[in-house]
Formats: structure tokens, sequence, C-alpha cells
């Protein structure tokens, strides 16, 4: 029978690096905000992908139906 649980274990084999990376994050949410006008564009292109792998018809134009007649314009020629 177990009697200590799992997590314990893991949360104390793994402290260092869990309260490192909680300085990280905390050290990170400290610094500054600034918009990136690289960041904005490369989201809007995704935006826009992810639009696009939803619906490809509205940016893709499907072909004229029926057969084309090459000859007809040049025939007065």
């Amino acid at each position: 029978m177990l009697t200590t649980d799992p997590l314990d274990y893991f949360l104390n084999a793994h402290q260092s690096e869990l309260l490192a990376e909680a300085e990280r994050d905390r050290m990170v949410a400290l610094l500054p905000h600034r918009r990136s006008v690289v960041r904005q564009q490369l989201a809007h292109a995704c935006y826009r992908l992810a639009a696009w792998l939803d619906d490809p018809t509205r940016y893709l134009q499907r072909p004229d139906s029926g057969p084309e007649d090459w000859v007809t314009p040049f025939a007065g020629v």
C-alpha cells in the first residue's frame, strides 16, 4: 500500500526547478509590455490564415464552368 502521495514526491524532487521557473515568470511579469509592430503583423497574419483554413472558398476563385472558345475572338482577323 502506498502511504505517500506521488504528487508530493514530484514536488519535493523538483522543488528547486519549480522555484526557479516561478522566479523567471515573476521577473518576466515585471517587465514593461511594449506593443510590437512585428508581433501585431504576425498576429494579423495568423488570424487571416486561420480564417482561410476555416473557409478557403472565400479567398479562392472558382474557375468558370463551361468550355472556353479560344478561336471565336480571332475569327474576324
